[in-house]
């Protein structure tokens, strides 16, 4: 072997030779490698070289760029060898024709010469290759000659020790037989010696399992099995006798008691559990007496008294017979769990035969008792367990370290069925409630207030409600109570705070009713609102604080629905939704926004009346605003404060009031734009004016009257500059000269694109064109737009405000006029308008008026461009 060994070695110095190259060539590749690379060094090592460029986990994360790169200098390489290789066959090529033709190349003998030696070397180490495996081959089998004989006498070995043992263990457990016969014709009871000899017999027929084919063995394990059982038998009847004789016997034999136990023990487990259960119904006898349902001391009110009972008693029993039993029988913990159990069902038949006289008073009471009795038992026995001592109870209910789970609603879980008591007086409780607030709904509210009084109370209500049941019962009793909070939920948003607003709002039957009603009634005009019903400063704060009340419940709705859940039992998780309430709530919400659009939206109502009154065709000169527009500026700024005041812990909702006042206002004044005819040329300059003016008031509206200015919402500005431009678009569109029909019907599709025939014909109007001169012009749309070639009939004033509701949406993207462009005008500029130049509609409305009439035209824009300048 040492031979081989030494061969071997010459062996690898041999091939490391053969990797080892002259100086000459180890200088050369020095020279084409590159020395920063580290696969190229000699002592490369590819673990360091894995390490260097992954040094942590996090660096993983470049792994695939890293292969990327290095499959990118394979095929860079590759590529390199491929034209090497092609080069040197050119040149191989080239040399043999030039030897062909009498010439001769050093360059070529050289390279033949090298590859042939390589080729020799190659094959060398196949060879040496070869050698070294078939010596391998030949000292493997040389060491499995050797140590055949070896291994055959350890396989000898290791059986004879084997049967040497396991015939010990059969003499062992013959002569067990025989003493365990022996020792039971005895009549002085030698327990302690049986129990050893049991001990022994167990051990040994352990071990002989694995030969219990042999007939022998299996007679003589069977005939062992007998006896033990004919010895479980008198064990049982003698522990009966002792433990159930008088005390005082049963102190004088205590030693035999001792010794029986031990003899138990190592037993069958039934042996055991049948002593212990007569045993404690013996002891629990008393008890079962004392407390029989015919007994005052049975009843609810008197639990306490069963209690302390059972703590006297064990105190006794401790003092008694602790130390008679193992340790790991456990037999306190079992009388305990009795006692449960007999306690239990006693209450269980006395509360359902005296159902009536059942209050929810008595029962928390009794459940309280009784919860904190299990939790004083569970932290008891939790203290006296031995981590180290064995449980030998195989049933899953008296385990180590299995206390809480065996006592923990041993008692209380026949207060369950009679739970609903509670959930019914919370029930009872809420409707109390919410009917004494039902009856202050008209109350004044304290100036400053933000919150009706009357939420915090409800859900203080519910956050008790909520700890006494989960110290109750975490199942069915729980659920019931997130139906009653559901119930309630759905009974403070219909009735409190939809009963809470001004007349006109608390007389809906659910906050869905009252917004269906706002948005179908429209204000003044709907009948909802009348002067006589226009709500007060007083009132108006009263629906902020409505807004922010409902705001609230739904909050707390939220953390009220998570805190059910984590409480409540994991199965009946799914059944705990609060979704349609939390929806109330929004609703409640949406629909005092509305009332508070509705509220200010029919202020504006008789400015607006007042506008379609005035002579337009007689306007001789543009002036400031019209009165109009400043009555209508007045009423925002005594109204919007008051609501942004009373919406300051809800400013998102105070943003939605001013876009849904926008969204309403802007159509209606549209609406009202169409009845204002005839309108002459200043007529219209004047009402683009106050159409600007409208524009800007309502880009301010929601800092209006405020000392702190603050910049609105982009998508509130991006709103109004929307709706408005509408409205500039057709005021634009009237101010166009109609004397060229084709050039005044380009200008109306470009600045209102979205508009029809019918409009068309109301812008006609408008401008006093006549009817003779309108069918012309009529025909010039028809052609313009032959797809919407049908008049339609003149509209009532409900469908004008659909129409013009529905009209001028293309040029909502920031199309703007050249008065809007220049007037330096803050509001103006937040608007993002567009200069003419940008392509936008709004741009071209002086080339339309220059393209329909000149220059007349033209200086009208521009005094109205200068009149802006000055405001």
């Amino acid at each position: 072997l040492k031979m081989s060994d030494t061969e071997a070695a010459q062996q690898q110095q041999q091939l490391d030779a053969l990797m080892t190259f002259p100086p000459e060539v180890e200088a050369a590749l020095q020279e084409l490698v590159d020395p920063n690379d580290p696969l190229d060094q000699a002592n490369f090592c590819a673990t360091d070289y894995i390490n260097r460029i992954f040094p942590t986990e996090q660096s993983l994360a470049g792994l695939d760029d890293v292969l990327s790169g290095i499959r990118a200098q394979i095929a860079q390489l590759d590529s390199e060898l491929r034209v090497a290789v092609q080069g040197e066959s050119a040149s191989s090529q080239s040399a043999a024709a030039t030897n062909d033709g009498g010439g001769s190349s050093d360059l070529t003998d050289d390279s033949c010469t090298a590859i042939d030696a390589a080729r020799a070397a190659i094959a060398d180490l196949f060879d040496r290759m070869r050698d070294i495996k078939e010596r391998a081959d030949r000292s493997e089998a040389a060491v499995l000659d050797l140590t055949r004989d070896i291994r055959r006498l350890d396989t000898a070995k290791r059986n004879l020790t084997g049967s040497i043992t396991a015939l010990n263990q059969v003499v062992i457990l013959i002569n067990g037989v025989d003493e365990m016969k022996a020792l039971m014709l005895r009549n002085d009871r030698p327990y302690d010696a049986l129990a050893q000899c049991l001990g022994k017999i167990h051990e040994v027929t352990a071990g002989l399992d694995r030969f219990m084919d042999v007939p022998q063995l299996q007679q003589l394990r069977n005939e062992a099995r007998s006896l033990e059982a004919e010895l479980s038998g008198r064990v049982k009847t003698e522990l009966r006798d002792l433990l159930t004789g008088p005390p005082r016997e049963l102190q004088q034999q205590r030693g035999q008691v001792e010794a029986c136990c031990r003899l138990a023990d190592l037993m069958e487990f039934r042996v055991r559990t049948e002593v212990l259960d007569k045993f404690v119904q013996q002891q629990l006898a008393e008890y079962a007496v004392l407390f029989e349902e015919t007994q005052e001391a049975a009843w609810l009110t008197k639990i306490d008294s069963r209690f302390g009972w059972m703590k006297k008693f064990v105190l006794g029993f401790e003092e008694r017979y602790a130390r008679l039993f193992p340790s790991n029988w456990r037999v306190t913990q079992r009388l305990v769990k009795e006692f449960c159990d007999i306690t239990r069902s006693q209450l269980s038949v006395l509360m359902q035969k005296r159902a009536k006289e059942l209050d929810v008073k008595l029962l928390l009471f009794a459940v309280e008792r009784t919860r904190l009795f299990e939790e004083q038992v569970v932290t008891a026995f939790k203290e006296k367990e031995d981590p180290s001592s064995p449980a030998a109870d195989p049933s899953a209910s008296s385990t180590q370290h299995a206390a809480e789970q065996l006592f923990t609603g041993a008692i209380s879980q026949c207060f369950a069925p009679h739970l609903g008591l509670y959930t019914d007086s919370v029930d009872r409780n809420l409707a109390e409630m919410l009917q004494r607030w039902t009856q202050d709904v008209s109350a004044p509210l304290d100036r400053g207030t933000e919150l009706l009084p009357s939420c915090a109370d409800l859900f203080m209500v519910y956050k008790n409600s909520l700890k006494t049941c989960a110290k109750l019962s975490c199942g069915q009793p729980m659920l019931q109570l997130a139906r009653v909070f559901a119930k309630y939920l759905r009974e403070y948003a219909n009735k409190i705070l939809l009963g809470s607003l001004p007349t006109g709002g608390r007389n809906a039957q659910s906050a869905k009713d009252l917004f269906r009603e706002l948005m179908m009634s429209g204000g003044v005009g709907g009948g909802f609102f009348s002067e006589s019903t226009k709500l007060s400063n007083d009132d108006l704060s009263r629906v902020c604080v409505v807004i922010c009340t409902a705001e609230y419940c739904l909050e707390t709705t939220n953390q009220l629905e998570a805190k059910l859940r984590e409480r409540i039992n994991e199965q009946l998780t799914g059944q705990v939704d609060l979704r349609s309430e939390k929806d109330n709530f929004h609703s409640v919400i949406n629909a005092c926004v509305q009332l508070l659009v509705s509220d200010v939206e029919s202020a504006c109502e008789p400015p607006l009346t007042a506008m379609q009154k005035m002579s337009w065709n007689t306007v001789e000169a543009v002036g400031d605003q019209s009165p109009y527009v400043s009555s209508i500026g007045s009423h925002l700024s005594t109204n919007v404060p008051v609501i942004r005041d009373g919406l300051t812990s809800s400013r998102k909702y105070f943003t939605q009031f001013c876009s849904k006042f926008v969204s309403t206002f802007a159509p209606k004044f549209r609406a009202a734009l169409f009845k204002c005819r005839p309108v002459s040329t200043v007529g219209a300059e004047q009402l683009l004016l106050d159409t600007h003016s409208l524009k800007t008031l309502l880009l301010s509206l929601p800092s209006l009257a405020s000392p702190l200015q603050r910049k609105p919402p982009a998508a509130y500005t991006k709103l109004v500059v929307r709706e408005m431009t509408k409205a500039e678009m057709l005021m634009k569109v009237v101010l166009s000269e109609h004397t060229n029909h084709q050039a005044f019907v380009e200008s109306f599709c470009r600045l209102l694109p979205d508009s029809d025939l019918t409009e068309y014909q109301k812008v006609l109007d408008m401008k006093g064109v006549k009817r003779s001169e309108q069918m012309a012009l009529i025909d010039a749309y028809r052609a313009a737009k032959p797809n919407d070639a049908v008049l339609r009939p003149s509209p009532s004033a409900s469908s004008l405000s659909a129409a013009s509701a529905g009209g001028g949406g293309g040029g909502s993207g920031g199309a703007s006029s050249s008065l809007r462009a220049r007037s330096r005008s803050p509001a103006a500029g937040v608007g993002n308008d567009k200069s003419p130049s940008s392509g936008s509609p709004g741009g071209d409305a002086s080339a339309t008026a220059n393209a329909g009439g000149g220059g007349e035209e033209g200086g009208r824009m521009k005094r109205l461009e200068n009149l802006l300048k000055r405001l």
